[in-house]
């Protein structure tokens, strides 16, 4: 897949001509996956499932960035624009396999795992030097290569009571390739690399089913517990978003969910989380010798809500139709480092669709209740007016599809 994409944004967010840049990034990415597996269960073996596959990926691209220092520059000494040119070049190999084995008439155990192997090849270069945006000492180009690789193993068990409810826990360790950071030139020329970021993962649920299958409750508790977090944080000493590693962090919680069919055009659902996410050590977060232990993790609500309510019937020969009324509710999150929050909200969508032959219709209304609300911010340093947030607003519509079979 070839894309690129472009930005020309105003950096100081004013009406005067201080300092913009016109950035475009190109890229070449193709991925390629393979799995085998079995069609269904045997019944006269413990092996009761097995997934064996192979994954292989590839990304390159160059990211061109020209900043713009205008006429009303209060800064003195600086050059009319300031040029920036990254190439990298990413490749990904894993392979993983997971099996299923029936331990007793209604235990089994889950076993599986996943080597990764990722190589990247980075490339930064300023053409020309501006003393002003570069600190003394600093190099014009530099080049780097790093491998990481890792294995992450899953385990788990299942026990049936009975046909229509279970209870399992699990154990998972996740893993998230490092890379380079974008700020080499300034502070971390002497360590340009940020960390892989692992974690393990616990998870304990119960399953239901009731009333004839037309009732299904699942439940969970979970617990995440990382190492060297990846977290991006727009840099003050270079006006872009780097990745740094926070020490530690942990989350935990627990999440609901209930759908029902009380008669036989009627769904109902209702689902429920809490999540308490914090950082437990992140040293140098705000600068040296700062720690935002304690902190909680960005875009991590405490609670969350959703219910829904669907009605199919059929208005006419060959046509069926639904009417769906969706509500749901976050409370208030931080949105990024910079300590923002978004404002707890509740909100609904309405839909009403019909399906004739290949041809569907829907007419909606998104964030029906409350039609401004906002959900991120930008916060760019070298802005003399703050933040920009990021709204999500009112929508409403018709969209048509046809399907082909």
């Amino acid at each position: 897949m070839d894309t690129e994409t472009g930005s020309s944004p105003d950096r100081d967010m004013s009406l005067l001509d201080v300092i913009s840049s016109n950035a475009v990034l190109r890229a070449d990415s193709w991925s390629q996956e393979f799995r085998l597996q079995p069609t269904q269960p045997a019944a006269d073996t413990r092996l009761q499932y097995w997934l064996l596959g192979a994954m292989y990926s590839e990304d390159s691209g160059d990211y061109t960035l020209l900043t713009d220092v205008g006429t009303d520059t209060p800064w003195a000494g600086f050059s009319p624009n300031f040029l920036v040119v990254a190439m990298h070049d990413y490749r990904s190999f894993s392979v993983f396999g997971e099996t299923v084995w029936r331990i007793s008439a209604r235990l089994e155990g889950i076993l599986g795992g996943r080597f990764s192997y990722d190589a990247l090849d980075y490339r930064l270069d300023v053409p020309v030097a501006n003393p002003p945006f570069t600190p003394p000492g600093f190099s014009l180009t530099y080049t780097g290569d790093k491998t990481f690789n890792d294995f992450s193993p899953r385990l788990g068990l299942s026990f049936r009571w009975r046909e229509d409810v279970s209870t399992y826990i699990t154990a998972t360790r996740g893993y998230r390739t490092g890379g380079f950071r974008s700020d080499v030139f300034t502070t971390q020329k002497a360590n340009p690399v940020y960390d892989p970021e692992h974690l393990w993962s616990y998870e304990a649920g119960f399953k239901a089913t009731f009333r004839e299958r037309r009732m299904r409750l699942n439940a969970a508790l979970f617990y995440i517990d990382w190492h060297d977090m990846q977290i991006p944080v727009f840099d003050t000493g270079i006006s872009n978003v780097v990745i740094r590693n926070a020490a530690e962090a942990t989350s935990r919680g627990f999440e609901l969910e209930l759908t029902s069919r009380p008669f036989t055009n009627l769904q109902l659902g209702f689902s429920a989380g809490y999540t308490d996410a914090e950082y437990e050590n992140y040293p140098n977060c705000e600068g040296p010798g700062s720690n935002c232990a304690g902190d909680p993790i960005p875009l991590t609500p405490e609670w969350t809500l959703s219910a829904a309510a669907q009605y199919d019937f059929r208005p006419g020969q060959g046509v069926d139709a639904y009417f769906r009324l969706e509500a749901f509710y976050q409370a208030e999150t931080t949105i990024d480092q910079e300590r923002l929050f978004s404002e707890s909200y509740a909100n609904g969508n309405l839909r009403l669709g019909a399906t004739v032959g290949r041809w569907q219709v829907t007419a909606y209304v998104e964030n029906l209740i409350q039609p401004d609300y906002y959900i991120g911010s930008i916060c760019p340093n070298s802005s003399a007016n703050g933040c920009q947030v990021v709204p999500e607003r009112q929508q409403y519509g018709l969209r048509f599809t046809f399907s082909t079979r």
